[in-house]
């Protein structure tokens, strides 16, 4: 399997963390993360979760604080408590006493058609189907509930002891393509604009332009990843 990335971000006029995509063609795994903080701590997040995910993967019984749930697939298992892992590794190296760092995370694996993927905080998930973006999973931020203009996180991996995650899966088409979104709301447009396109480019391009076009003010990070 191998990832194809096409992303663009936009300042705005509010300050964002750049968002960081890194792929493992060979692994199958993919990790979005946002810092808020140091980004020090952001890369022992993904390092972190990256290694347990393989071990836990390649080792059913290797041992875990962390209990399996049962209606959950292996994939899915392993993703949950590599990134449980990192959310207390964390705390525990970082903000045991004061907060100092901590970030977003969207970590997804592939498994034939099939991706699962564990969600904390940003960005909004989307598919790109025929033309159409379908929503898969959205994202809240502190912003929009405030009336805010200035990105605020409700969720970061590493600030709480313990944490519920969302871990989920679902089966993709031929021709599917994933969308990442990382800003305060989805524009209205991204649903009824029809993109003929099948070039990741430019069906990159033209999300980026209908987000300029809801908000000017709005910074934001777009991704369109394909799956080859």
């Amino acid at each position: 399997m191998k990832f194809q990335i096409s992303q663009k971000t936009y300042p705005g006029e509010f300050p964002r963390p750049t968002v960081n995509i890194e792929v493992h063609d060979d692994e199958n795994l993919a990790i979005i993360s946002t810092p808020w903080g140091s980004r020090e701590g952001e890369r022992f997040v993904r390092q972190i979760l990256r290694d347990h995910y393989n071990l836990t993967l390649s080792d059913p019984e290797a041992t875990s604080p962390f209990t399996k749930i049962s209606s959950l697939s292996t994939q899915a298992n392993c993703l949950r408590i590599a990134a449980l892992l990192a959310n207390e590794s964390v705390f525990h190296k970082y903000n045991r006493t004061q907060y100092t760092t901590g970030c977003e995370i969207l970590a997804l694996s592939v498994n034939h058609a099939e991706i699962t993927w564990i969600h904390f905080g940003q960005p909004h998930f989307l598919i790109f189907r025929d033309g159409n973006l379908q929503m898969i999973q959205g994202a809240t931020d502190l912003a929009f509930q405030y009336n805010n203009e200035m990105p605020l996180p409700e969720k970061l991996i590493g600030i709480e002891k313990n944490i519920e995650l969302e871990t989920n899966s679902i089966v993709l088409q031929s021709g599917d393509k994933l969308v990442f979104l990382s800003r305060i709301v989805i524009p209205g447009s991204f649903f009824y604009e029809k993109i003929e396109s099948r070039d990741d480019e430019l069906i990159c391009q033209k999300l980026f332009d209908l987000s300029v076009d809801q908000n000017p003010r709005d910074p934001f990070w777009i991704c369109v990843l394909s799956l080859t």
